[in-house]
């Protein structure tokens, strides 16, 4: 399922399934260099769950999830993990 959604409420409702942190990936703008944007949210098992699309000027999700909030606690360091990641801790709810 795809759904569209807006930046300042994708990190309130992301939906994916399990829990998880989630990683924002930095690019550069297509038409400005040296600037950068954030095009896409991954899982740290390397899923991607979001992706901006720059037509529809939206982000966009992939997977099903019911909730995401900021992750505020101290990471434990992974190797190769790089600090400026933007961590998430994401929570589903359940539905029967």
């Amino acid at each position: 399922m795809n759904m569209k959604i807006t930046l300042s409420v994708l990190f309130e409702a992301l939906i994916i399934l399990g829990h998880d942190r989630v990683w924002m990936e930095e690019s550069e703008f297509e038409h400005i260099y040296g600037y950068g944007c954030y095009r896409e949210i991954h899982t740290w098992d390397d899923r991607t769950v979001a992706w901006w699309d720059d037509a529809d000027d939206t982000w966009y999700l992939s997977t099903e999830v019911d909730v995401i909030t900021p992750f505020l606690g101290p990471l434990p360091k992974k190797e190769g993990e790089l600090s400026e990641e933007k961590c998430f801790q994401l929570m589903t709810l359940g539905r029967y």
